[in-house]
């Protein structure tokens, strides 16, 4: 199924070490290290890096006849076994979020998820081998599949050694893909005309990374600026805004700060705003758990799941739960004082 616990970083390590003391005895090289926590961590990341990869136990298996170095193959054995025994564990109990491209691999294909829809590929870095499968399902039953690849359309064909060498390697490997489901494959679509509307703008994003190129005219509306930290660029571009809304007649709302990773320098936009008295609105995701609708919904989603205290109370803390602060500490102190837990609540 696809309900249960998912399990933590900590809770992986607790399993790996319960797994590795259940097979302690039929190790050879590793016996030693049962109760290893380090080891437990290593080998959860081996675990998830072959997942991720799309290597099974049974690739590992099958791949140790042809091992002839004894100690090589006795380390192999040993990590099929602690796998297999971990892998038992968490499949009785747990959801491991190493599993999940599996586990949607397995869905996508029952239920035929992509079949006769439009799908749209964007804003990724690459794809492993687990997340391939799932891509080859989509090339093999939608009706269209649109993959949006950041590259050079000028050196799109001619394949320069560039910094969009993997963007290459990337369309290659997706296209070798398609073709071993028969899918066809359409002209690429180039989108060489930049959406500036200020010269030096579209200029710098046509030539960003051509060292050959040169412009004559003045450029006046683009500033490269260097900074030693987050906190020093955030301070200058702060610097500037203020200075253009009190000198040139700017506006506030004249003004957008786009950064790749946000969080690196919202906490630095808070404790400056009071300093330059700027008003910002920071569009940043928040997670479902802090809004109390959604806990509401979670908490009673998981008290029907699993009726324990700690999912009750999570539902009753909400603040959209139908009851007094004084009711709900005198509930509190009763479970606490009779260790009420599970089916007791029934």
């Amino acid at each position: 199924g696809t309900a249960g616990d998912t399990l933590s970083n900590f809770d992986k390590a607790i399993v790996m070490l319960r797994a590795l003391n259940n097979v302690k005895n039929e190790l050879v090289v590793y016996n030693k290290y049962y109760d290893s926590i380090d080891f437990a961590n290593k080998l959860i990341d081996l675990n998830c890096e072959l997942k991720d990869s799309d290597v099974s136990i049974s690739k590992l298996e099958s791949i140790l006849t042809d091992i002839n170095l004894s100690t090589t193959k006795a380390k192999l054995k040993d990590i099929i076994t602690i796998f297999l025994e971990y892998d038992s564990i968490v499949q009785a109990e747990f959801l491991d979020p190493a599993d999940d491209m599996q586990r949607l691999y397995d869905a996508v294909n029952k239920y035929e998820y992509f079949k006769d829809k439009t799908i749209f590929f964007d804003g990724f870095n690459g794809f492993s081998n687990a997340q391939l499968k799932i891509i080859k399902c989509a090339f093999r039953d939608a009706s269209s599949v649109t993959i949006s690849l950041c590259c050079d359309p000028d050196d799109f064909c001619e394949r320069k050694i560039s910094v969009f060498h993997n963007i290459y390697s990337i369309k290659d490997k997706l296209e070798a893909l398609a073709r071993t489901v028969n899918c066809y494959i359409s002209e690429p679509i180039l989108l060489k005309n930049s959406y500036f509307t200020n010269d030096d703008l579209s200029l710098f994003e046509k030539n960003i990374f051509n060292e050959s190129s040169v412009y004559e005219q003045e450029i006046n509306n683009v500033n490269l600026l260097h900074s030693n930290s987050s906190l020093e660029m955030i301070d200058n571009v702060l610097t500037m805004i203020h200075r253009l809304v009190r000198t040139e007649g700017y506006k506030y709302g004249d003004f957008v700060i786009v950064a790749r990773d946000i969080n690196k320098y919202d906490k630095y936009i808070s404790s400056l705003n009071s300093k330059y008295n700027i008003p910002v609105y920071l569009d940043k995701r928040k997670s479902l758990k802090y809004s109390p609708i959604a806990k509401l919904v979670l908490s009673v989603v998981e008290a029907a799941l699993t009726l324990k205290s700690d999912n009750i109370f999570e539902y009753l803390k909400s603040g959209l739960a139908i009851i007094e602060e004084d009711e709900l500490l005198a509930i509190y102190d009763y479970v606490y004082l009779w260790k009420i837990d599970g089916d007791q609540w029934a």
